[in-house]
């Protein structure tokens, strides 16, 4: 008898732990992916390799899209998250670090997928060894300081003469800023300069290689009727209101010079272009590019926290 009461305590306790395990899973899965997320840079990690990262994750057939956060240090754990705005539900990966005196090497790891990040001495990073949903997928990621954060305008691109050729359009902001010119604010305001701009379609990606990508100045010729310096994003603290424009761009991609114009914005409870005809309702609104021969779309699908 003792025995028999002995067997079904130790049952109890395995069958308490791993309910208990389940429900912290449960959890923690939520709340983690909500701390990653929502984290900061640490000043610690300003001029180290280590600490955060910010930037594109994607599946070349755009079915799965959002913004990745690697954390490798920064909250004294190594791990990653996605916040998506294609493909379902927000998702994390557990990280670890790899033994290795030549260069800092991490591995993220999840149900759906893995990835290796390399860091180079210029803290750039290196993806390898990427799976997801046995798709081919990618990472453009980039440093976030304490007191400098990366932006986000995530988008689209549709061919005008070939259906077949699109593929994702996203411009990132690493931190440079200049001060707006007087018809945009009452009061002098920074804003975020479109650093770099990302495509990728069926399996290829580019970014834009100019030295300098951001030096198109414009005049804006439905809102403001002003010169800016450069392409930007822009967005009122505690407020709806947020814009990326930039007219009469150039970016080379892949040794050859794209010309585009873009300006999107939320004004008035809705989502509009300027581009082709000021005031375009977002439904039927759009950018513009020329690149090769080819000439087609640009989108705007949203822009990632500012």
């Amino acid at each position: 008898m003792k025995k028999l009461v002995l067997l079904f305590t130790v049952i109890f306790a395995l069958v308490s732990c791993q309910k208990e395990s389940q429900e912290i899973e449960n959890i923690d899965s939520v709340d983690l992916i909500t701390t990653i997320l929502t984290q900061t840079a640490q000043p610690e990690f300003d001029d180290q390799n280590e600490g955060l990262y910010r930037g594109i994750f994607s599946t070349y057939d755009l079915s799965v899209k959002g913004e990745v956060i690697l954390d490798l240090g920064n909250s004294k754990e190594y791990q990653a998250a996605v916040k998506l705005h294609i493909g379902g539900e927000n998702l994390s990966f557990e990280g670890r670090q790899i033994e290795d005196i030549r260069i800092d090497r991490y591995v993220f790891e999840s149900p759906r997928g893995s990835f290796e990040v390399q860091l180079d001495d210029k803290r750039k990073i290196v993806i390898r060894n990427f799976e997801f949903d046995g798709k081919d997928t990618y990472i453009v990621a980039y440093k976030e300081r304490s007191m400098v954060d990366v932006s986000i305008s995530f988008g689209n691109f549709t061919d005008d003469g070939d259906p077949l050729f699109t593929g994702n359009w996203d411009a990132i902001n690493k931190g440079m800023t200049y001060q707006s010119p007087p018809a945009h604010s009452t009061n002098p305001v920074p804003l975020m300069i479109i650093e770099e701009i990302i495509i990728s379609r069926n399996g290829d990606i580019a970014l834009s290689t100019d030295t300098a990508p951001y030096n198109d100045s414009f005049l804006e010729p439905c809102f403001y009727l002003d010169t800016f310096q450069h392409g930007y994003f822009y967005k009122v603290p505690a407020d709806p209101y947020q814009e990326i424009i930039a007219y009469n761009q150039t970016s080379t991609f892949l040794g050859s010079v794209c010309t585009w114009s873009l300006a999107h914005y939320f004004f008035g409870g809705a989502f509009v272009y300027d581009t082709p005809a000021c005031g375009t309702p977002d439904a039927t609104g759009y950018g513009s590019w020329s690149w090769n021969g080819r000439a087609g779309k640009i989108f705007v699908d949203r822009l990632g926290e500012i």
